[in-house]
């Protein structure tokens, strides 16, 4: 006959092992509460998506470029962290490419995907809104040297998407 204190040892012991079993189910699967917001995991989520290969070339760090800037903070409204991340090309564009994924029960989904941009800059708002500066280059302009100006986006979550809440241009300098 088992005495008191062996059954609280098997008990113990058998707790511990369905939260050990838990906690390595989750890491494997990848469905933690909070995924890391890194930038190996800005990479890896980018590498394994279907945004085009050029993209991923440059987040690889062909050609001088990778990640530029990691922001990570809630953008969706719904009190978790999500990751945006600037990608640079390594040429004249600087930021070419910018992207956002949104923490989806416990896993990281793409929510928003901006390619095709030049030097770009990205910023949060005290609300969450995104905030995109990006250079004008006219037929005129050398790669470096844009002079169209600025076109500026500011993004906004609603009703589970990012839409453009508001579109201005600013002049260069």
């Amino acid at each position: 006959m088992a005495g008191p204190r062996s059954l609280a040892a098997v008990a113990a012991a058998a707790l511990l092992g369905a939260l050990l079993l838990a906690v390595t189910s989750a890491a494997m699967h990848g469905t933690s509460a909070r995924p890391k917001c890194s930038v190996l995991t800005a990479r890896d989520k980018i590498l394994s998506s279907d945004i085009p290969q050029r993209v991923k070339d440059s987040v690889a760090g062909m050609n001088g470029g990778g990640v530029d800037q990691l922001i990570c903070r809630d953008v969706t409204r719904d009190r978790r962290k999500d990751m945006t991340v600037l990608i640079a090309s390594g040429g004249p564009a600087a930021v070419d490419a910018w992207v956002v994924f949104r923490n989806k029960k416990g896993r990281w989904k793409l929510a928003l995907r901006r390619l095709r941009v030049y030097q770009a800059s990205v910023r949060t708002t005290s609300k969450g809104n995104l905030i995109e500066v990006s250079a004008v280059l006219l037929k005129t302009d050398d790669k470096c040297c844009p002079t169209g100006g600025y076109d500026h986006r500011r993004f906004h979550w609603k009703k589970g998407k990012f839409v453009v809440a508001r579109f201005w241009h600013t002049k260069s300098r």
